[in-house]
């Protein structure tokens, strides 16, 4: 049983390249979606293993392995067990945390006004909201339903004039929207507060909440399928300098800006009392929150997720909820 939660925010700094393998369609390398929306998502498990190698390096094996569990190998790829990063072969127990699937929040679309705004959906929003109620209040949330399907007359809701067009519309890529009169400002506050808490990030927090937009919950799941970054990549012959035969593939990516959330939940720890690392000693309530801690206090404010590491992909901005 979980006893402790929270929620990490993903700010993409750099396209995201969280691959689901090879594609069917035209593009060879399409990243993770959910099967029934078609939303763009990241596993668990890629989260959970990219949060673990960015504190490896840095902190002692005993925390590791309380918070994330050991590793487990075998003798054959850890021929020397009683080396310093060797797993505990012989003390296998579960870790201490569990991060959820990270969901969509924000998608950045091209604006005609504004340079693009940070689209939404109501459908979106409820499911936010259904994580963040577990952990916070969230009255701004309460009683809103915004558009939920498309109807001839496409329409939207804004937090501000700063996307809204000298006619009254908001143009996103090619797709004229009617703004509707409804106030939102507070629904832009809430999700500023929590996405960018910190005082170094107060322009991104006013960028949000005037260039926030909520989109009907069709044309937002149209946007998410059809506006991804698609990146175009080949492999080079050294001596020739040409392009080598069949190295031709496009990779998709989530463009930067785009929001995800995660929840973050936490238990005991369960390896054996008598080995708890002093960091995390307690009651079991005590235990979790103070593995939140741990994991907010050493990860940092910036990691690494998904693949083209290398090519300096899928850095992304880390936010806690609280």
């Amino acid at each position: 049983m979980y006893l402790k939660s929270n929620i990490l925010y993903f700010h993409v700094d750099t396209p995201l390249h969280v691959g689901a393998g090879s594609g069917l369609g035209a593009i060879d390398l399409p990243i993770q979606r959910e099967r029934s929306t078609g939303y763009p998502m990241i596993q668990a498990s890629g989260i959970k293993g990219a949060l673990r190698d960015a504190l490896r390096s840095k902190l002692a094996k005993a925390e590791i392995e309380a918070v994330f569990g050991p590793w487990q190998v075998s003798d054959d790829e850890n021929p020397n067990p009683e080396t310093e990063n060797a797993p505990s072969q012989n003390k296998a127990h579960a870790g201490a945390f569990s991060p959820g699937d990270a969901r969509i929040l924000l998608f950045p679309v091209r604006s005609l006004k504004g340079v693009f705004a940070w689209t939404t959906s109501a459908n979106v929003l409820q499911r936010w909201a259904r994580e963040v109620r577990e952990i916070a209040e969230l009255e701004a949330l309460d009683g809103f339903i915004g558009p939920v399907s498309t109807e001839d007359n496409e329409y939207c809701f804004t937090g501000s004039d700063a996307v809204v067009t000298s006619d009254g519309s908001v143009v996103l890529e090619d797709f004229a929207f009617e703004r509707q009169e409804e106030d939102i400002s507070d629904l832009a506050e809430a999700l500023a507060k929590r996405i960018f808490p910190e005082e170094k990030d107060q322009y991104w927090k006013d960028l949000l909440k005037s260039n926030l937009v909520v989109l009907p919950d069709d044309d937002f799941t149209d946007f998410v399928t059809y506006t991804t970054d698609v990146i175009t990549r080949t492999r080079i012959e050294p001596d020739s300098k040409t392009v080598v035969r069949g190295a031709l593939w496009t990779e998709e990516h989530l463009p930067v800006d785009t929001v995800l959330y995660t929840p973050i939940r936490a238990t005991r720890i369960r390896m054996n009392a008598k080995d708890i690392p002093e960091v995390f000693q307690g009651s079991s309530e005590e235990q979790a929150q103070k593995v939140l801690k741990w994991l907010k206090d050493n990860i940092g404010d910036r990691i690494q997720l998904g693949g083209d590491e290398t090519v300096g992909r899928g850095l992304v901005g880390l936010h806690w909820e609280l």
